[in-house]
């Protein structure tokens, strides 16, 4: 009468459960990479190695990401996304930035690219350079995409504009 049998669960359960399951099964294929190390320490035979390390990093991921929206439905897939996004939003540079953090931002992106394009002519000056290219590239890489976040949103737009091949010209009516 008043109590709910194992069969009985409310539509709202249900749906939550299922939005739960969704989760799981998108997050699991996100981390399927960290199969790998059990792959590559495993006794078969290096191709195999090679085939179950690709599946693991390009295969399974989609499969758990197809899985996942068939469980979610549409309305959950929509409900999921609205959850991510309103997470990694807060980490999206601001709109505006002030004149001394866009110089800051603009110095941030012009090393790397003056460092890349000097480089060989570096190494030939600086013999003791050359031992230390990786770490310098991927510092350089570091502060080039650094620098996109301290530019702000306006900067975007304004490296967007380069590759759009009609600029936005304002309605000029006399």
């Amino acid at each position: 009468m008043g109590t709910k049998t194992a069969n009985q669960i409310s539509p709202a359960a249900h749906s939550q459960k299922r939005f739960v399951f969704g989760i799981l099964l998108f997050a699991c294929g996100r981390l399927t990479f960290l199969l790998i190390p059990l792959v590559r320490s495993s006794s078969l035979t290096s191709d195999w190695k090679n085939v179950l390390s690709v599946i693991c990093v390009f295969g399974l991921p989609d499969l758990f990401t197809v899985l996942a929206v068939a469980v979610l439905g549409k309305e959950g897939f929509a409900q999921l996304k609205q959850l991510l996004f309103s997470r990694i939003k807060r980490f999206a540079p601001p709109a505006k930035v002030g004149k001394v953090r866009y110089r800051i931002g603009l110095v941030m992106f012009f090393v790397p690219i003056v460092f890349a394009w000097a480089y060989p002519y570096l190494n030939e000056i600086f013999s003791g350079i050359q031992e230390y290219r990786i770490v310098l590239s991927v510092c350089g890489d570091l502060l080039l995409v650094t620098s996109f976040f301290v530019l702000g949103g306006e900067f975007w737009d304004k490296i967007r504009g380069l590759f759009v091949h009609e600029p936005a010209r304002p309605d000029i009516s006399v």
